[in-house]
């Protein structure tokens, strides 16, 4: 079961609150108002809705007071994937105006629907809710803080959605991932990872061989228990290029209940020598000369040296150091103002005596965005595959074939 959780203290909540315990302490008589008190953080994820500051102004005397047909809500078994809904109801009980200032759902699974903001006195309001339930399962208890200009306790109320959600279908992994994979090595690229499907349903399933929308990954399905209990063995597909290689296996389960579901899959495939960024896109309108940056890594186990760095234009200047000899070079590229780039864009190459990647291209474009105000820096060539600084950390999908 996932569930999104801890605290945040909301400065804006807390100033409202304090507002509103000063303001009736001004208008109602002594003693019928409790002190002011520190209002419930609400739980982060959740998208909110309003601003939390008051539009009604009350008049001395008026107090609100707001009373919800219930706090918590239960809703019966549902289906993973399907969305729970329910309207709370709210009467303000109070001889003055009700201010629903902010809703603040404590999940981001959780959202609000369009409700009665202001509630004269006597009159009832609606506040509809919606949990989704994709990526949940066993029993769940999602929050939502309604922020209103009622004073204490009434400022902050939390209500409740809770119940179970059943997965027809169990299958683990929920994500198959194999990794950093070397596109050098055998081993690596054979490597397969298993993926266990069980039916929890009373009815048997028929399941579809699995489909995958990258020609990357394919999976090949095998009957453990007929209709029971299934494994798919995932495995790489060759020919493949370097960066993250990302798909989804989708099933067809013969179930009513859940028809179709999918399984994402991911690799990140390296080559021995890398650049990052891969591409180096220069802003259009060029007003001043530019440096940037790049990382050569050297992935591999053994030591290598660069014997040439080389733009296709001469104007553009390039620098090596090696930061960690053998394995990190920093390269340096210097673009005058007055480059002018030619049709079909310039390249960089630089040659290495690696076996495996005896040169690598670095590709010079020019945006075709409106760039930023004269003499004012930007930063382009962002990593297409990987962020230097956390490497392993893949950050954009590429296809399964050159």
């Amino acid at each position: 079961m996932m569930v999104c959780s801890g605290i945040r203290v909301s400065v804006l909540l807390s100033a409202v609150l304090l507002y509103h315990a000063a303001v009736v302490s001004a208008q109602a008589p002594a003693g019928n108002v409790p002190p002011a008190t520190q209002p419930a953080a609400s739980q982060p994820g959740g998208k909110d809705v309003g601003t939390g500051a008051p539009t009604v102004v009350l008049k001395p005397g008026e107090v609100p007071k707001i009373v919800f047909d219930t706090l918590a809500y239960e809703f019966p078994k549902v289906v993973v994937g399907k969305d729970v809904f329910h309207e709370f109801t709210y009467k303000n009980t109070g001889n003055g105006p009700l201010e629903l200032l902010a809703i603040r759902p404590g999940c981001g699974c959780t959202t609000a629907g369009a409700y009665d903001k202001v509630v004269a006195p006597g009159g009832t309001g609606r506040l509809p809710i919606k949990v989704n339930t994709d990526k949940f399962s066993g029993y769940i208890s999602k929050t939502v803080t309604i922020l209103t200009n009622c004073p204490q306790p009434d400022a902050a109320i939390t209500l409740i959605m809770k119940g179970e959600v059943w997965e027809p279908m169990t299958f683990m992994p929920k994500t198959v991932g194999f990794g950093r994979v070397s596109l050098q090595d055998p081993k690596g690229m054979a490597a397969t990872q298993t993926l266990t499907i069980i039916n929890n349903s009373k009815t048997p399933a028929s399941l579809s061989p699995p489909k995958s929308n990258n020609p990357g990954i394919k999976g090949e399905l095998k009957v453990v228990e007929p209709g029971k209990k299934f494994e798919v063995i995932v495995s790489l597909v060759p020919p493949l290029q370097g960066g993250v290689l990302g798909a989804s296996l989708s099933f067809e389960t013969g179930l009513a209940e859940y028809p179709r579901f999918e399984v994402p899959v991911s690799a990140y495939l390296s080559a021995d020598i890398e650049v990052f960024p891969n591409r180096l896109t220069l802003p259009p309108n060029r007003s001043n000369d530019l440096q940037r940056q790049f990382s050569i890594v050297n992935n591999s186990t053994n030591p290598i040296k660069i014997w040439e760095v080389k733009a296709s234009n001469p104007m553009i200047k390039t620098t090596v150091e090696d930061t960690r000899p053998g394995f990190a070079f920093k390269l340096l590229v210097d673009i005058p103002k007055t480059y002018p780039l030619r049709k079909g864009g310039d390249v960089i190459t630089v040659r290495t005596d690696s076996t495996s990647s005896p040169m690598i291209s670095i590709i010079i474009s020019e945006a075709k965005i409106t760039g930023p105000s004269k003499g004012e820096a930007i930063n382009v060539g962002q990593p297409e595959t990987r962020d230097p600084a956390n490497p392993n950390q893949p950050t954009k999908p590429t296809g399964g074939t050159p």
